[in-house]
């Protein structure tokens, strides 16, 4: 049996709302992919387009793709930039955007700051970053699609004041892990 089809099964049983979001096509994720300049990491492309877009997964579910991208509304309702995958996350260990933030802010006031200037100095943090599951209280799990922690999953708990926490493993892993009961 194809191992994606083992985890749909498998996530339609164990999740209380029953319904996987349908599929993505392959048009539909290189178009994604294209407007936005970066190559999703292979488990969770796969993932998107044999399993589902969304549905069943750890918190409150699995975000579909077009709501991954600005997961907890960083962005306060503007678009998100075209741009913001294809710019690397910057982080390879634990760190707190809070611990940079009179440093980013004072960047940003020493003005006059163009919209790219704003953009960069204040979500340098979250560039790279799709949005997987809202935990809850303020934190999520996300993917890195760009940069140096590319393909790995991490806790974002910055909405809260706390740090990103890389959590050592990739998409199928973290989902794996939570069918058998082990989120991290």
């Amino acid at each position: 049996m194809n191992p994606f089809a083992r985890l749909r099964d498998h996530a339609l049983r164990f999740f209380v709302f029953p319904r996987m979001d349908p599929v993505l096509s392959e048009s539909a994720l290189a178009g994604f992919e294209a407007d936005h300049g970066v190559a999703l990491p292979e488990d969770y492309r796969r993932f998107l387009a044999q399993v589902g877009n969304g549905g069943p997964g750890p918190g409150y579910g699995l975000l579909p793709l077009d709501k991954a991208l600005d997961y907890d509304n960083k962005l306060w309702g503007a678009p998100v930039p075209l741009d913001h995958l294809r710019r690397p996350f910057p982080h390879t260990a634990v760190h707190n955007p809070k611990d940079d933030m009179e440093t980013d802010w004072q960047a940003a006031a020493d003005g006059p700051a163009s919209e790219e200037e704003m953009y960069l100095a204040i979500f340098r943090h979250y560039r790279g970053l799709i949005g997987l599951a809202h935990e809850g209280c303020a934190r999520y799990w996300v993917l890195v699609v760009s940069g140096p922690a590319r393909g790995t999953v991490w806790i974002d708990a910055t909405d809260s004041g706390g740090p990103f926490i890389p959590l050592g493993c990739g998409f199928l892993e973290w989902y794996e892990a939570w069918l058998g009961g082990r989120v991290f």
